[in-house]
C-alpha cells in the first residue's frame, strides 16, 4: 500500500519541507506493523486552506473555519486520495498556539475512510491515526500508541501485540478491495 503525506498550507506559508515530511513519515514506518503494510511514502504538493487560524487559545479550540476546511475535504478526500494515487493520505499543519499547559497543542483526528490530519505532528501521533483508520479503538494499556494520553505519546513506542495482530488482520481483509 501507499501512504501520502501533503501539508495543510495556513495564511499560504509552508511551516514543512518535502524532507521534513518525508522523515516523519519513515520514522513512522518504523513503529511495526506500518512498515510491512506501507511499501512506499509519497510527499505530496501542499493543500491550500482558507483558515487563517486553526486554534483559538485558552482552552484551545479549533476555529469553525478550519472545522469548516476539514469538512470540505473529508467530502473529497476519496477523490483526492484516488488523484494523488495513495490508500491512505496524511495531512499535516503546524500552528503552535499555546495550550492551557504552556505547551504546544498537538492534535490529530481521523475522518473519512483513509485521511487524516494532525498539527505538530510527530511518528508515534502519525501512526496513532492510522491505526484508527485500520479499525483500532483507544485502549487502556499503558505501553500502546493506542492507549496513552497525547502528553506522554511521544515516549511510547509501539503497539501492544493484541493491536499488531488486528492491524495485520484488518490490513488482509481491506486488501481485498483494493
Amino acid at each position: 500500500m501507499i501512504i501520502g503525506i501533503a501539508e495543510l498550507l495556513v495564511n499560504n506559508q509552508r511551516m514543512f519541507s518535502d524532507l521534513e515530511l518525508e522523515r516523519l513519515m519513515e520514522g513512522t514506518l518504523k513503529i511495526q506493523p506500518l512498515g510491512e503494510i506501507y511499501r512506499k511514502i509519497k510527499v505530496l504538493d501542499p493543500i491550500s486552506i482558507r483558515s487563517k487560524r486553526l486554534f483559538l487559545p485558552h482552552p484551545p479550540y479549533i476555529t469553525n473555519s478550519f472545522v469548516a476546511d476539514l469538512n470540505d475535504i473529508a467530502g473529497t478526500e476519496k477523490n483526492l486520495r484516488k488523484m494523488m494515487k495513495v490508500h491512505t493520505l496524511a495531512l499535516c499543519s503546524r500552528e503552535t498556539t499555546p495550550d492551557m499547559f504552556g505547551g504546544v497543542d498537538q492534535y490529530g483526528a481521523h475522518f473519512g475512510e483513509g485521511t487524516f490530519h494532525m498539527n505538530n505532528p510527530f511518528p508515534q501521533v502519525i501512526a496513532h491515526e492510522i491505526g484508527h483508520l485500520l479499525g483500532l479503538d483507544h485502549t487502556h494499556e499503558e505501553h500502546d500508541i493506542m492507549g496513552v494520553p497525547a502528553e506522554i505519546l511521544s515516549e511510547v513506542r509501539n503497539f501492544s501485540p493484541k493491536n499488531v495482530r488486528e492491524i495485520k488482520r484488518n490490513v488482509s481483509w481491506i486488501r481485498h478491495f483494493l
